[in-house]
């Protein structure tokens, strides 16, 4: 996550917190 912080390309920034929160989504309708 430092290397985001480092790169100030914003691309790869949305990109990640976007799969980030995809897969947090999918862990929270997993639950009960």
């Amino acid at each position: 996550m430092v290397e985001i912080k480092r790169r100030k390309t914003d691309r790869r920034t949305l990109y990640t917190i976007r799969v980030i929160k995809d897969a947090f989504i999918k862990l929270v309708k997993e639950e009960p």
